[in-house]
């Protein structure tokens, strides 16, 4: 079976990555293609760009369009709900521990959103990557995505660093079971034998399985064959040195960069005088972001006076960046 391409635009707040994410993903349905749209940002534009209420259930926009909207909150609690579950079967001896108050705890700690976030990008891959031709990835802005994609490399040392330390445990404890005799403990009153072998021990497999689960979304995402990244900014400054950073990291992680869009580009047919100097800056930020990104395609979105809202408005809208994909279906 054929896997979805996966499309991840990035970029600033306030941009208009929503924009270009969406009218990419309405102009490769109306092309043909059955299409995923999926937005991550906590801001919730697709639904209002689209016209149309989306949430956490895929939506019928089209025949060849589909698109879902998640909820960062809820898209945590479902995520602390799933592992305390997990912990509760995995590590039932301990009992000592208040697993309600430490998730109660955990929900405000740092990285609790990037870990949800990444999980909803790798279920959302999983379940749906060989239903749909495409799959579109509306991201929230610039420096929480970047923290996601991340993750999946610093997991991958974590998890290998963790197994490594509970192989040593297991160890000791064959070691401590040959001497004096396997070791039982008594769960809610079910006696279990304490795990002296990695086949045996339910902290491994879900090592292991974590481990694996991980392993697949991050070849994934550094697949260029699989995956595309398109940086959405504007013709400004901070835009452009907030893109820069992020391709820079993009390119640590090995997550292939390929389309950059600069948006509201102001065009006049006779410049007003008061917009002289705006067009010098704007068109010196096109040259200094076509000579910083050389191996990247770069398209230019004409400013609208107002955002493109509904399929009709959308459809008239940044149709390069569609025809630059579909070179890659």
């Amino acid at each position: 079976m054929k896997h979805a391409q996966i499309l991840l635009f990035i970029g600033k707040g306030g941009v208009g990555k929503t924009t270009c994410s969406v009218t990419t993903a309405v102009h490769l349905a109306d092309k043909g293609f059955k299409v995923l749209l999926a937005s991550l940002d906590p801001a919730h534009n697709a639904g209002d760009a689209l016209d149309c209420s989306l949430n956490d259930q895929k939506t019928s926009v089209t025949p060849t369009l589909d698109a879902l909207e998640i909820d960062l909150e809820t898209l945590i609690q479902r995520y602390l709900k799933q592992t305390s579950e997990m912990m509760r079967h995995t590590y039932r001896y301990l009992t000592v521990i208040n697993l309600e108050k430490f998730f109660e705890m955990i929900q405000y700690s740092p990285g609790i959103e990037e870990q949800a976030t990444l999980e909803a990008l790798k279920n959302i891959i999983f379940q749906e990557a060989f239903h749909y031709d495409v799959i579109v990835f509306d991201t929230a802005p610039t420096g929480l995505t970047l923290r996601v994609l991340a993750l999946p490399s610093l997991s991958m040392l974590w998890t290998q660093k963790l197994t490594g330390l509970r192989k040593k445990i297991l160890d000791l404890r064959s070691s401590i079971a040959h001497i004096h005799g396997e070791k039982y403990l008594t769960v809610e009153g079910i006696q279990e034998k304490l795990a002296t072998s990695e086949d045996d021990d339910a902290t491994m497999r879900e090592l292991r399985q974590y481990h694996t689960e991980i392993e697949r979304i991050r070849k994934t995402l550094t697949n260029p064959n699989l995956t595309s990244v398109a940086a959405v900014l504007n013709a400004e400054e901070m835009p452009l040195l907030e893109t820069e950073r992020a391709a820079e990291a993009l390119k640590k992680f090995q997550i292939p960069l390929k389309l950059l869009i600069v948006n509201k580009v102001l065009r006049f047919e006779q410049t007003p005088p008061e917009f002289m100097r705006k067009m010098q800056q704007q068109e010196a930020i096109i040259a200094r972001a076509s000579q910083a990104f050389p191996q990247q395609t770069l398209l230019q979105a004409t400013w609208q006076q107002e955002e493109p809202r509904g399929l009709e408005k959308l459809r008239q809208f940044c149709p390069e960046a569609a025809e630059f994909f579909m070179n890659l279906l």
